[in-house]
């Protein structure tokens, strides 16, 4: 034990001398000693010749590589929580992107029922196709084609009332137009689902 302790303050004082020799040379005339280890640095010949010995600079570079796959192995740990910050904020994005789209969705669709020139004058024309423009159906393709950056197949829009064409039709009753959408994280590493859901209340004209 006694050994071990002096060589241990043996070593410690060659890497503390060899310490004191590294300096930056002014003229720039001292060659690189170890660009990798001391990242630019130079050992200028003065300073070893003032008591830095070969051993005590081997000692010094060791220490300095310690330090070097110290770092990389920091840098291990830390990089994954990083990547996994950066595509949180990715999804996080898109989700909030998607989601005023659908906004955009169930807006419109209010709007456009809630116009008098799309009021239905009879049951038929409540559930007639989307090219009869006083059905439910048009009201919902107008607001489809405001689903910019959406998968149609994951979206679902709903107009009321759907059967009592009279309310539709009568102004001053309330028409409705709900949008759902299925947001899939892109980063996610377990598929899964999140439902997007906005309704937009109108009066009509």
């Amino acid at each position: 034990m006694e050994r071990r302790r002096k060589f241990e303050q043996t070593a410690r004082s060659q890497i503390k001398t060899a310490g004191n020799a590294i300096s930056v040379c002014s003229a720039g005339a001292c060659p690189p000693f170890d660009s990798r280890g001391l990242r630019g640095r130079r050992l200028c010949a003065q300073g070893v010749g003032q008591g830095a010995s070969p051993r005590a600079t081997g000692l010094l570079l060791g220490f300095l590589k310690g330090q070097r796959g110290q770092s990389m192995v920091e840098m291990a740990l830390v990089m994954p929580v990083l990547l996994l910050l950066l595509l949180g904020m990715a999804d996080f994005s898109i989700g909030i992107y998607q989601y005023n789209a659908v906004s955009n969705v169930a807006r419109e669709g209010a709007r456009y029922a809630s116009a008098r020139d799309h009021e239905p004058l009879s049951a038929s024309d409540l559930s007639g196709p989307a090219s009869n423009p006083r059905s439910n159906a048009a009201a919902i393709q107008a607001a489809t084609q405001r689903a910019a950056g959406l998968d149609l197949s994951r979206l679902t829009v709903t107009v009321t009332p759907d059967t009592d064409w009279v309310a539709r039709s009568t102004p001053g009753q309330l028409v409705a137009c709900e949008a759902t959408f299925g947001f899939r994280p892109a980063t996610s590493f377990v598929p899964w689902t999140l439902t997007l859901r906005s309704r937009t209340v109108m009066l009509i004209e």
